[in-house]
């Protein structure tokens, strides 16, 4: 395979590196092309002998550094300068996201944080089964769409206790706001996957590598995010987020991480913002210290069995991870319909409430009777009192709103005899547990018919956000 005549010209490359002599960047080169199944003939091959030969010197001064927490080591990429390597595989682009104007119709924001929230020292969503095993993006610059679906895979994994593989492939072909195998955005990879109606299985839309047509696909009921979260960018907030979901972040990668092997890495970072990656938990290393666990999506051959670790000394540290972080909410819903109308109701996300259980009767909706919505879910910590407002709108315009005390119960009269809402909270001192809070609704033969978007938003004796409802009622 590796032909004597090819092997003699490399003896005619001028090798840049000098650490060691010509013939051991040679055999560690022809091992390497080995290993990699990999061919290189005339002159690219003497390209990519230097360019491994300085990569191994790169490899070895660094390893060589006894306080270094992390080491590098040869991977698939090892044939490649940090140029060539940056224009293929980092070219996401992203500004840290908190900082730009919001321009996602479905984005929500996160609580500031409270370590007490994080829960343990530890925590792992791969030993959970929240975690699809690691996979290769090839040649393809579409590391945002692998940040997004696994964001997604573990917010399915963690509501229907069933891991599936969605399909990247489906958003690098049909999510027309991205740029297929040229960068994109998981906040737009969200709402394309919302837009669907759910993701597509990755068996059903196998990964290809490149931009293709796109086709149809079955997507998996109940996947599709009703919105997303973002994660505020502080130590605290990210590890009460991880406690929550996988969180897609974005980090500046640089030679080092190229070359990444093994270890906490607290190195050099690029500039700015270029690949995207899953955060899936975090823990303590006696060498290393604090770190967070990334799923990257180049192979296996790359890091800690596709995975690496980044410090959480500082965000400078962690390259940027917490500058864009988010995640997906499915938010469990139902639907009640009938002849005379119909009622969902779901969880909007990023508050100490995740209600999971919506309970609508009577079955069938009407006007002038009253309609009562019974909402359970688990309370993350303890509430003294708080304060909730109640936004009903219609056709995109504000048509009613009104607050009231969170502990205990409040009924409000609609203008003009145009019905009634009521709405039971929560019993305070609460503490963290299951709670259930309890919406009534009447409108009148005389309301006007259309479809009434209801939120429900309360705040905790901090201002931290408390819950979040989003109903729709069409009668």
């Amino acid at each position: 395979m590796y032909k004597v005549s090819v092997l003699f010209l490399s003896a005619l490359a001028l090798v840049n590196a000098a650490l060691f002599e010509r013939s051991v960047y040679e055999q560690q080169f022809v091992n390497w092309m080995k290993e990699y199944d990999m061919t290189f003939e005339g002159a690219e091959f003497v390209e990519r002998l230097n360019n491994f030969a300085d990569n191994h010197d790169f490899i070895v001064k660094h390893n060589e550094e006894s306080d270094s927490t992390f080491t590098l080591g040869h991977n698939q990429f090892s044939h490649m300068t940090f140029e060539e390597f940056k224009g293929q595989f980092l070219n996401m682009n992203m500004q840290p996201q908190w900082s730009m104007t919001k321009k996602f119709k479905n984005l929500r924001y996160a609580t500031e944080g409270r370590r007490s929230l994080a829960g343990a020292d530890e925590f792992d969503w791969v030993s959970k089964g929240a975690v699809t095993p690691i996979k290769n993006q090839g040649q393809c610059g579409s590391c945002y769409s692998f940040s997004a679906i696994g964001a997604l895979e573990g917010a399915y994994a963690i509501k229907t206790g069933n891991l599936k593989s969605f399909s990247e492939q489906n958003v690098v072909d049909c999510d027309s706001k991205d740029m297929g195998c040229n960068g994109g955005d998981p906040f737009q990879v969200y709402d394309y996957i919302t837009s669907q109606g759910g993701a597509c299985e990755e068996t059903s839309y196998p990964y290809e590598g490149v931009q293709g047509q796109c086709e149809q696909c079955t997507v998996v009921p109940g996947s599709a995010p009703t919105t997303y979260v973002q994660v505020r960018p502080n130590e605290d907030a990210m590890m009460d987020a991880v406690n929550t979901n996988p969180v897609s972040v974005a980090i500046a990668v640089s030679r080092q991480l190229q070359m990444y092997q093994s270890g906490v890495f607290n190195g050099m970072c690029a500039a700015q913002l270029n690949h995207g990656v899953l955060t899936v938990g975090y823990g303590s290393d006696s060498t290393g210290g604090d770190y967070w666990k990334v799923k990257n999506s180049w192979g296996t051959t790359w890091g800690e069995d596709g995975y690496f670790r980044l410090s959480r000394e500082s965000d400078k540290a962690s390259c940027g991870m917490l500058e864009h972080a988010s995640y997906p909410v499915l938010g469990d819903s139902v639907q009640v319909k009938s002849n005379g109308g119909s009622m969902t109701g779901s969880d909007c996300g990023g508050a100490s409430i995740t209600f999971s259980d919506f309970q609508i009767s009577p079955d069938e909706i009407k006007k002038n009777e009253e309609i009562t919505e019974t909402i359970s879910g688990t309370l993350t910590k303890p509430v003294q009192a708080g304060t909730f407002d109640i936004v009903v709108s219609m056709g995109g315009n504000q048509v009613y709103s009104n607050s009231g005390d969170v502990c205990g119960e409040s009924t409000f009269d609609l203008p003009l005899g145009a019905g009634h809402f009521s709405f039971k909270g929560l019993t305070c001192p609460a503490n963290p547990g299951p709670v259930t809070v309890t919406f009534t609704s009447m409108l009148p033969n005389i309301a006007p018919s259309g479809t009434y978007d209801i939120k429900i938003t309360a705040k905790d004796q901090d201002s931290g956000p408390l819950m979040c409802i989003d109903d729709s009622l069409s009668i």
